[in-house]
């Protein structure tokens, strides 16, 4: 299971919820916890637009998400 949220959010339900893993801390600075949380899986980053197309520039860790064959 994976949450998305602030860093105190993020350090609550994975400490307090079983099945939690992985941890998208959210790119909203003035929510608390963020600039402290370090044990996030995927860090939301800048809103960019490159060729027209328009995405979050996010920081992952090894997280899972892909694997290659």
């Amino acid at each position: 299971i994976g949450a998305y949220g602030s860093g105190a959010v993020l350090s609550y339900l994975y400490s307090k919820v079983s099945g939690v893993s992985y941890k998208w801390l959210a790119k909203s600075t003035g929510w608390r916890g963020h600039s402290t949380y370090t044990d996030w899986d995927i860090k939301q980053g800048s809103t960019v637009t490159v060729g027209g197309i328009t995405f979050d520039s996010d920081t992952g860790k090894s997280y899972g998400g892909f694997q290659v064959f």
